[in-house]
C-alpha cells in the first residue's frame, strides 16, 4: 500500500513511493505495507516540569513557561525543572536583634518592647536580651540628696541652709555645701550712715548737710555726698534786680519804666523787661478817625464813608462804622434780564431763551417766560427718515427696504413707498436646473445625464443639453482580455497560464505572455530534506536528532538544525549541590548549614542560603538573667541587686519588678534631735543648734531657744548681745 504500482509497455512494471507527508508538524508521518500512510501524534514533552507542551498545526510543538505564582505574598514561588511549582516561606529576618520579624501579607518587623513598668530603671534591648539597670538619681551636689520614687522616677530635694541670724545672708555652695556670710549693708548711698542691727537688720539712717547760710542750696548727692550749691535768685523777671543775703536770703528791687512820649503806655515784661506800646486812642465811634501826637495825646477827625461803586448806597453808623448796601436791580418783565455796573448803575437787556438745541424753536412770552417747542423737520417724501440733531438741525436718511425673503427684491418709489418683486433665476445652462430658495436665493443643480450604462461615456453641452459616446474596451497587455459589459463596463479578464506541474510556477509576462518558472521547495526549516513531485508539489521529511547521554538534551533548531546541549543541572536553590550523572541525569544533594554553634538556629533558604538566626534566651523572672553559650544554649543566673553606696537606701530583688531600692527611714523617737541620713554615714542624729545670745532647750515639742537678758538695769549704759 506504499507504492503505486503501473506497468509501461516499453520498460515494465513501475513502482513509486507514496508520500505520506500531511504537512503537519504535530503528526509523525509514516507507511505501512498493509494499510498505507500512518499519521501518529508527535510528542511534545520536553521533560520539563516548568513548561506547558502543547503542539501547534502551524508551528510545531509550543513549550509555555508554567506560572507558579500561588498568590501569597508571604511565600517563594519557584519552579524546579523536576518537581514542578515550589513554594517555599519567605525569609522576613531583617538581620536586625532588636526586631521580631514575621510575614503578614508583607514583611514586618516589630522593636521588642523591654519595658518593665519601673521608672527606676533604665531599659533597653542588647546582646539579644532585654535589660533593666538601676537609674541614677545622684546629682553629685552636695546642696540636694536625691533618690528614686517608683511613681515620679528621680526627686532631688534642696537642703536647707539657715543659721537663724537675721545679719548672715544664707546660701549653699555646690563643692562645699552650705555658706553663711555677713550681709552688706551698704545701700551705696553717702547720704545715709550704714550698719546692721541684730534685731532689726540692715538700718541706713540719714545725715544732715545744713552748713546754715541761707544763700546755699544744702542737697546730699547719693554718690558724692554733702554739696553746697550757691541757691541762683534770678526769678527770670526783667522787672526786678535780684541780689542775696546770707541772713536773710535773695531780695528783689522793681524797675522803674519812662520813655517821655504820651503816644506811649509805659510797661514792664518779666522776660522783655520795660517795653513801650502805643496807647489805644480810640473813642468807640466808627464815623471818626482816630489820631494822637507826642506832646498832647490823642485827638479825632470826621469819617468820610465813599466805596465809589454806584451799586452801593453809602452810610455810616457809630457801632458798625462805614455801611455800603447792595442796590437791587428789578426788570418789569420775564422777559427782561438786569444787572449792576460800578459805575453806570444799573442795566436792563431782552432774557435769552436760546437752550443751543438746534431742533427746537427759542422764543419768550411776557407772561410766561421762555418758550422751546419742537421744530418740525417733515419733507413729505416717503422714500426718507425725517431726523432732528440737538447740533446740527433738521437732515434725513433714505429709508431702507427690506424684502421679506431671498427669492424678492426691495425698493423704494414715491409716493407709495417700498415695493418688492420676485427674483428671476436663470443661467441660461442647459446642463442645470434653475430653482429659488426663501433662505439663500437662486439655486443652479446640476441634472443628472447618467444613462445607466458602463459602455457609454455621458456628456452635457450648456447650450445643446445631453449626448453620449461608445466607450471602447482595450485590453492592457499581453496577459489579458479586454470587453464591456453594460453593467460593470471594460472589463480585463487574465488568460490561462497553467501548466498543470506542481512543480512550476505559472505566471504571466505583460510584454511576452505566459511563464513557467521551477519553484523553491526550501521550507528554511534545517529540520526537514526538502523535495518536488510534479503531482503533489513541495515535500519535506522531518531529520532526528540523538543526544550522547543522560547529561545533553538533543533537538533540532529550524535554522541551524541538530543542536547537542549539555543539560543546565541547576534547580536555583541555594540549598543543593547540583551535579549530572552520565545515566541518571540532574543530580540535586542538599547541604549541611550546621554551624556548631548552640546559640543559633541553623536553616536553608531557596534564594539566600544557609541562615544562621540567634536564639533569644528568656530569664525565668526579674531576678535571673539568661545569656547563650555556644557550646551549652541558653544558661540562666542570678542578678546582683548592686547600690551605688548610699547609706540611705537598701536594695533587694523581687521576682516580679526586679531590684528594688527603698529608703533607710532615720527616726530615733527623739524630739529634740534632727534626724536625717547621710549617704556616706548613714542615719545622723543632732542635737538642738546652739547660738550665741540664745539659750538652747528643749520640750515635748522639740528644740526651743530663749534670748539672753543683757539688762544691768543701769539707764546710763546701752545693753545688747
Amino acid at each position: 500500500e506504499c507504492t503505486l504500482d503501473t506497468c509501461d509497455c516499453d520498460s515494465g512494471c513501475e513502482h513509486e513511493i507514496v508520500d505520506c507527508n500531511d504537512y503537519n508538524p504535530c503528526t509523525d508521518d509514516s507507511c505501512e505495507c498493509d494499510t498505507g500512510c500512518v499519521y501518529g501524534t508527535v510528542t511534545c514533552d520536553d521533560h520539563n516540569s516548568c513548561t506547558d507542551d502543547s503542539c501547534d498545526p502551524s508551528y510545531g510543538c509550543i513549550h509555555e513557561e508554567v506560572d507558579c505564582h500561588d498568590g501569597d505574598q508571604c511565600t517563594c514561588d519557584s519552579c524546579d525543572p523536576i518537581e514542578g511549582c515550589v513554594s517555599e516561606e519567605l525569609n522576613c529576618d531583617d538581620y536586625d536583634e532588636y526586631t521580631y520579624d514575621y510575614c503578614d501579607e508583607y514583611c514586618r518587623h516589630i522593636p521588642y518592647d523591654c519595658d518593665d513598668d519601673n521608672v527606676c530603671t533604665d531599659d533597653y534591648w542588647e546582646d539579644g536580651e532585654c535589660h533593666h539597670n538601676e537609674l541614677n538619681c545622684d546629682d553629685r551636689t552636695p546642696c540636694s540628696y536625691s533618690y528614686c520614687d517608683r511613681k515620679e522616677a528621680c526627686k532631688f530635694v534642696d537642703i536647707v541652709c539657715d543659721d537663724n541670724k537675721i545679719c548672715t545672708e544664707d546660701s549653699c555652695d555646690e563643692s562645699i555645701g552650705c555658706i553663711f556670710t555677713n550681709i552688706d549693708c551698704d545701700d551705696d548711698d553717702e547720704c545715709t550712715y550704714d550698719y546692721c542691727d541684730c534685731e532689726l537688720g540692715c538700718q541706713n539712717e540719714e545725715i544732715s548737710c545744713d552748713d546754715g547760710s541761707e544763700c546755699t542750696d544744702d542737697v546730699c548727692d547719693p554718690e558724692e555726698g554733702c554739696t553746697h550749691t550757691c541757691i541762683d535768685c534770678d526769678d527770670d523777671d526783667e522787672c526786678t534786680i535780684d541780689s542775696c543775703d546770707p541772713s536773710v536770703g535773695c531780695v528783689k528791687e522793681e524797675v522803674h519804666c519812662d520813655d517821655s512820649d504820651e503816644c506811649t503806655d509805659d510797661l514792664c515784661d518779666s522776660v522783655k523787661g520795660c517795653f513801650f506800646s502805643n496807647t489805644n486812642c480810640d473813642d468807640d465811634n466808627e464815623c471818626t478817625i482816630d489820631l494822637c501826637d507826642s506832646e498832647r495825646g490823642c485827638y479825632t477827625v470826621p469819617n468820610r464813608c465813599d466805596d465809589y461803586n454806584e451799586c452801593t448806597e453809602n452810610k455810616c453808623d457809630e457801632e458798625e462804622g462805614c455801611m455800603f448796601e447792595k442796590i437791587e436791580c428789578i426788570a418789569d418783565d420775564v422777559c427782561t434780564d438786569s444787572y449792576c455796573d460800578p459805575d453806570e448803575g444799573c442795566v436792563y437787556y431782552p432774557t435769552s431763551c436760546d437752550d443751543y438745541d438746534e431742533c427746537t424753536d427759542d422764543t419768550c412770552d411776557p407772561e410766561s417766560g421762555c418758550q422751546n417747542v419742537d421744530t418740525d423737520c417733515d419733507d413729505g417724501l416717503a422714500c426718507t427718515d425725517d431726523l432732528c440733531d440737538s447740533e446740527y438741525g433738521c437732515y434725513t436718511e433714505s429709508v431702507s427696504c427690506e424684502p421679506k425673503d431671498a427669492c424678492e427684491t426691495a425698493c423704494c418709489k414715491e409716493p407709495n413707498g417700498c415695493e418688492t418683486k420676485p427674483i428671476e433665476c436663470d443661467d441660461n445652462n442647459k446642463c442645470t436646473e434653475d430653482s429659488c430658495d426663501p433662505e439663500t436665493g437662486c439655486v443652479y443643480t446640476d441634472i443628472d445625464i447618467d444613462d445607466d450604462n458602463e459602455c457609454t461615456i455621458d456628456h452635457c453641452d450648456p447650450e445643446h443639453g445631453i449626448w453620449t459616446e461608445t466607450l471602447r474596451c482595450v485590453a492592457q497587455d499581453e496577459c489579458t482580455e479586454g470587453h464591456c459589459d453594460p453593467k460593470i463596463g471594460c472589463i480585463d479578464e487574465a488568460i490561462k497560464c497553467d501548466d498543470y506541474d506542481e512543480c512550476t510556477t505559472d505566471n504571466c509576462d505583460p510584454e511576452s505572455g505566459c511563464v513557467h518558472i521551477d519553484i523553491e521547495c526550501d521550507d528554511y526549516d534545517a529540520c526537514t530534506e526538502d523535495d518536488c513531485d510534479s503531482d503533489s508539489g513541495c515535500t519535506y521529511s522531518s531529520i532526528e536528532c540523538d543526544a550522547p547521554n543522560a547529561c545533553y538534551t538533543a533537538y533540532c533548531d529550524r535554522s541551524e538544525g541538530c543542536i547537542i546541549e549539555p543539560v543546565e543541572c541547576d534547580d536555583y536553590s541555594k540549598c543543593t549541590d547540583d551535579t549530572c550523572d552520565d545515566n541518571e541525569g540532574c543530580v540535586y544533594t542538599t547541604i549541611s548549614c550546621d554551624d556548631d554553634d548552640e546559640c543559633t538556629e541553623d536553616c536553608c533558604h531557596p534564594n539566600l542560603g544557609c541562615l544562621h538566626k540567634e536564639i533569644t534566651c528568656e530569664a525565668e523572672d526579674y531576678c535571673s538573667k539568661a545569656y547563650c553559650d555556644e557550646k551549652k544554649g541558653c544558661v540562666t543566673e542570678p542578678i546582683e541587686c548592686e547600690g551605688d553606696e548610699d547609706e540611705c537606701f537598701t536594695a533587694e530583688c523581687d521576682p516580679e519588678v526586679g531590684c528594688v531600692y527603698k529608703e533607710v527611714i532615720c527616726d530615733d523617737d527623739d524630739v529634740c534631735t534632727y534626724d536625717e541620713c547621710d549617704s556616706e554615714k548613714g542615719c545622723v542624729y543632732t542635737n538642738c543648734e546652739t547660738y550665741s545670745c540664745w539659750t538652747t532647750g528643749c520640750d515635748e515639742y522639740g528644740c526651743t531657744w530663749e534670748m539672753y537678758n543683757c539688762d544691768d538695769y543701769d539707764e546710763c549704759t546701752e545693753d545688747y548681745c
